[in-house]
């Protein structure tokens, strides 16, 4: 399979969960906003964190669920969902941000372990989009295969595994309010050939064990986000298409931050460009 091929994969499933989204989207913010209809016999008992995330997770797994989007898989090593179609193994992950971590929402979104397949060195990022080594070799070795081995009988397949996010920023702590959904797509670490280090940064965790390669040179490993201002395209397909789709946007919200990249996406989308 050719690199070219990967992206083709990932851009059809990634057009496939924004036309859904976009179907659903009066049942997505209806079941946003259906813990508050309850509200008065459960704020008691939660505290002082935020309840939306819990509870964003829960709508949107159970559209996905009910649309059946391939067969779910159990593995214990994935994002919250995981389904295998007919030529890959989808893992999904849906997160939350408030206008505090606006920072993060405009420019990259943050990935664990167990959901890419995304391997890199972690460099540091200008705030000028310049790439530059850390003074210790910074490495990110996430869980997930470039590809899946499936036995099956006497027989042995293989399928690649994608990754998704969907993203959901809210102008509040509560939720109440959505700013934007964003649905983004993950390169698979087969593309590392073409993307080298780009679509990855730092994350919220530097593990300070140290390594060594077998050549001796002294190594750390780190969680990381995946960076779409840096790596948000799909650069191998005819006119670049994004790797991010705008599910939904309160325009009237945007305006009020520095969202470039989301606001560009929401234009091309109005306008048909590169879809």
């Amino acid at each position: 399979m050719t690199l070219t091929e990967i992206e083709e994969i990932e851009h059809k499933y990634l057009n496939k969960y924004f036309y859904f989204f976009k179907y659903v989207e009066d049942e997505m913010k209806h079941g946003f906003k259906s813990m508050y209809e309850i509200k008065n016999d459960w704020e008691k008992y939660w505290g002082s964190k935020s309840s939306f995330s819990t509870g964003a997770e829960r709508i949107i797994y159970g559209l996905l669920n009910g649309k059946s989007f391939g067969e779910a898989n159990s593995n214990p090593v994935s994002a919250d969902l995981m389904f295998e179609v007919d030529d890959a193994y989808i893992h999904i992950d849906v997160k939350t941000y408030d206008h505090d971590n606006i920072n993060d929402f405009a420019i990259k979104h943050d990935t664990n372990l167990n959901q890419t397949s995304y391997r890199a060195e972690i460099e540091n990022r200008t705030s000028k989009g310049k790439r530059k080594r850390k003074k210790t070799l910074n490495m990110h070795y996430p869980h997930l295969p470039t590809r899946y081995t499936k036995y099956e009988n006497s027989f042995k397949t293989k399928k690649l595994c994608l990754t998704y996010f969907i993203s959901i920023l809210t102008d509040d702590t509560n939720g109440d309010n959505i700013i934007a959904i964003l649905l983004t797509c993950v390169p698979n670490g087969l593309l590392r050939r073409h993307y080298g280090n780009r679509p990855l940064v730092s994350g919220k965790t530097q593990f300070h064990d140290t390594h060594y390669f077998p050549n001796g040179t002294k190594y750390t490993t780190s969680t990381a986000r995946y960076c779409f201002a840096d790596a948000g395209k799909f650069e191998l397909l005819n006119f670049e298409p994004r790797r991010i789709k705008v599910t939904y946007s309160n325009n009237d919200k945007l305006k009020k931050y520095n969202l470039s990249i989301i606001k560009n996406v929401i234009n091309e989308q109005e306008n048909r460009k590169i879809f």
